[in-house]
């Protein structure tokens, strides 16, 4: 529609969308599903911000609107505009404009049609004087106004109090286009169901009784449920709150993102006339089967499952077990959609008012569409660089429409751009000597900004521990989020608490343990069902030097055995003790070593006559290699495996989480390896007498490699990549 204008001017648009895009609540969540629903035509649209004095002047703008601008969708008008046209503006709260619009750009708009999505009454009257708004409208705007209703209430409340108002005949019915919100529901076998509410400020109506209210989110040990927003209501109708409800605060996700790990969304009151239930007709549109009273069907239509409160937890029950019928539900709710509240219903009402071209079966491309899906990889900086080199392998591995950036604390940013990938610099409270909530009160913004600069389609998470400003700024982000967390933690009862923070996430990926078998920790009984993939490695067995140019890269005799020594960063952990035992049976053996540095580690042991690799990966020199002595790390532990270098373990016995020990223990038991006994350390010569056996070393490598065949890293990638296409 752009090209019917022979002299288009900067700010000429065919509709101008008008309210303050700060607000929150029914209002902007119609605004928001009109711009998505123009979003998908050959239009040029506007954006006027017309300021609500109410609102903090620091308040930002909507997220669901503001992520839309990202997108190209509309463009905002400049406060000092003085020539701005459209055919027809569609303007939002008309209250905004009862007091005057001097400090708005005027706007020449054919027509003018006046959304009314709110109640007209607040504590039985009127919430503003429609003369005054129609008299700066006419002033300010456009001569010709319409105003149109969304709902049966709010017309007969407009038709009851506004005296000399003319309305338009039809209600402009509230659309929520499937296209924004739909997203696969995550299949995860075994786990319970899980039912939320979303609780707006101007939506907050809960039974007035709490055995209604406990009746619809059932207190049932089976049954997760989960509220966004709405904690001060619930507590206070509520006392104690049910072990099984989580009550998140207002901006702690998205609705999207909120309704995205939902398989029931349940909405109970005395009083579904009052305002429309949006986050339910969201819900319907996300494709999660929405439970309710029988009073809702005059307001949603067929598709939902209605039932009396007391009947809830049975039918969750039912249909969570059957996915036949919870699929036909879908149907049924899809059905209504299109019926009662397509975007086609929506666009009707504005096509008696200005011409619109068709809605397109797939919005047209932004200028952004056609360049490559930026996605955001977070690694943790540990005692070593297992989280970093997990993420660069699977980063390395993802489809070319895939462009990773990492944010991360780690010193090692320089493997990280080494590898070819922008990087952020993301400090931590233990660097920086900051208090914790100083530091996730400093950091969450810095991090949101970011995301919003580099827009990922999807964040890739790699610790123990999610970070807390990372979830903060993910909540307001909406952008799938991934958890890729290894397994062999150790068998502590309090490391659980971590685990409880996967409900954040849309996926959890666990790159999978060699030594599973020996896996006793709390992530071998973890409830959320990650998804499994091969042991994670950055190197491909077809990626390493051959023996003979790997040995000339080191300096390495070719006639003599040798030996690569990776004890660790040492920065958690004494291994000058461990490298004094090894240098001095080297030295009686003839066996030459090479000694890894690890990048980050804070202060290097150096011993006189021994060689040190400091090149990033040590897999790549593997071949020079006749035999190896090693901490039994992830990362290290399965490449050695993987590429069948025989080893003597030396685990690191100070770690918080991994339980190096058994991983060690299981490759003894399975004829992959040596684990050195705790405390056994001075006896490591006759290791590595032991070792230079080639009979021994060559059954170990064949062991270690049929243990380990598969590189991971591809898989991991994938299936990041099918949770990004999900949405």
């Amino acid at each position: 529609m752009a090209g019917r204008r022979s002299a288009s001017r900067g700010h000429d648009f065919d509709l101008v969308l008008a309210g303050d895009f700060r607000a929150r609540g029914e209002v902007a969540e119609t605004l928001a599903s009109h711009l998505a629903v123009l979003s998908g035509l050959d239009l040029e649209l506007g954006l006027l911000w017309l300021r609500d004095p109410a609102l903090p002047a620091t308040a930002p703008v909507y997220s669901r609107i503001a992520a839309l601008v990202r997108r190209h969708a509309a463009v905002p008008i400049e406060a000092d505009s003085d020539a701005v046209s459209c055919r027809l503006l569609l303007l939002y709260e008309p209250r905004l404009v009862a007091n005057g619009l001097d400090a708005t750009p005027r706007v020449r708009a054919d027509t003018v049609l006046v959304v009314l999505a709110r109640p007209f009454l607040r504590r039985g009257g009127p919430s503003f004087d429609t003369a005054a708004a129609v008299e700066h409208i006419a002033e300010r705007l456009g001569r010709q106004q319409v105003w149109c209703p969304t709902t049966p209430l709010i017309r007969k409340q407009y038709a009851g109090h506004a005296a000399g108002l003319v309305l338009y005949p039809e209600d402009l019915t509230p659309c929520e286009p499937i296209a924004a919100w739909r997203t696969v529901r995550p299949e995860r076998a075994g786990r319970a169901p899980v039912l939320g509410r979303i609780i707006r400020y101007d939506d907050d109506r809960l039974p007035a009784k709490a055995t209604t209210l406990l009746g619809a989110h059932p207190n049932e040990p089976d049954l997760e449920v989960r509220f966004l927003g709405g904690a001060k209501a619930l507590s206070e109708l509520v006392e104690p709150l049910p072990a099984n409800w989580r009550l998140l605060e207002p901006d702690a996700t998205s609705a999207r993102r909120f309704l995205a790990r939902l398989d029931f969304y349940v909405q109970y009151h005395d009083d579904p006339a009052w305002l429309f239930p949006r986050a339910a007709l969201q819900a319907m549109a996300a494709g999660r089967v929405v439970v309710a009273p029988p009073s809702f069907r005059a307001v949603l239509g067929d598709g939902p499952a209605y039932r009396p409160p007391e009947q809830v937890a049975e039918t969750v029950r039912y249909l969570h077990a059957e996915p036949r019928f919870y699929a036909r539900y879908l149907a049924e709710q899809d059905a209504t959609l299109a019926e009662r509240f397509a975007p086609d219903r929506f666009l009707d009402r504005l096509g008696a008012f200005v011409k619109l071209p068709r809605l397109q079966a797939h919005p047209r491309p932004s200028p952004r569409a056609s360049a490559r899906r930026t996605v955001a990889f977070y690694p943790t900086n540990g005692v070593g660089l297992g989280h970093v080199t997990r993420l660069l392998a699977i980063a390395r591995r993802l489809p070319p429409d895939c462009e990773p950036v990492f944010f991360t604390p780690c010193h090692a940013l320089a493997v990280i751009e080494h590898a070819g990938f922008r990087t952020e610099y993301v400090p931590e409270p233990i660097y920086d000597e900051t208090a914790h909530q100083d530091h996730v009160r400093a950091t969450a913004p810095r991090l949101l900004t970011a995301l919003r600069y580099y827009d990922p389609a999807g964040i890739v998470f790699d610790g123990n521990v999610p970070r807390e400003a990372l979830l903060q700024a993910c909540a307001e982000f909406d952008a799938p989020t991934i958890w890729v967390r290894r397994g062999m933690w150790r068998a502590d009862p309090a490391l659980g608490r971590h685990l409880h923070l996967s409900r954040f996430f849309d996926a959890v990926i666990e790159p999978a343990e060699a030594a599973a078998a020996a896996d006793t920790g709390v992530t071998a009984g973890a409830e959320d069902a990650p998804v499994v993939v091969p042991p994670v490695m950055l190197l491909d067995r077809s990626d390493l030097l051959p023996p003979a140019a790997a040995r000339e890269a080191l300096g390495l005799d070719a006639g003599r055995p040798a030996a690569l020594v990776q004890l660790g960063s040492g920065n958690n952990n004494d291994i000058e003790s461990r490298l004094d035992h090894i240098v001095e049976a080297a030295s009686r053996l003839d066996l030459q070593l090479v000694v890894a540095e690890w990048l980050i580690q804070h202060n290097p042991v150096r011993r006189k006559g021994v060689r040190y690799l400091s090149a990033f990966p040590n897999a790549r020199y593997f071949k020079a290699f006749d035999l190896a002595v090693s901490a039994a790390g992830y990362n290290s532990f399965h490449e050695l495996l993987h590429h069948g270098l025989p080893c003597i373990f030396l685990p690191n016995d100070n770690q918080k989480v991994d339980d190096q020990r058994a991983r060690a223990a299981w490759a003894e038991s399975e004829g992959a390896g040596v684990c050195v006994p705790r405390g056994a350390e001075s006896a490591i010569a006759s290791y590595l007498a032991a070792f230079l056996d080639p009979s021994l070393r060559r059954s170990m490598s064949r062991r270690a490699r049929a243990l380990c065949p598969t590189n991971g890293a591809e898989a991991a990638a994938g299936a990041i990549a099918n949770v990004i296409a999900r949405g």
